[in-house]
């Protein structure tokens, strides 16, 4: 399932060239009022299929914090 509120939100700072700690809020905050790690990841996979490649380098680092492949600092779900 999509969720449009967490896709605009990265959208908007990917487009703003945010940093990654930018990211992990995002995905914090997404987690903070109940979004599911699921949701997440679908909603970065659409984005990552919509991108036509423009924007996939940095979903792709987005996705790893969702997933929990990344470092300790960044997991968002444990």
């Amino acid at each position: 399932m999509i969720n449009e509120a967490l896709r605009t939100n990265i959208h908007n700072a990917i487009s703003d060239s945010r940093d990654l700690d930018t990211m992990f809020k995002i995905l914090l905050d997404f987690r903070t009022n109940g979004g599911r790690q699921s949701e997440a990841i679908d909603t970065l996979e659409y984005m990552r299929k919509e991108s036509s490649g423009e924007y996939e380098d940095k979903i792709l680092e987005i996705m790893d914090f969702a997933s929990g492949f990344c470092i300790p600092k960044y997991k968002v779900w444990q």
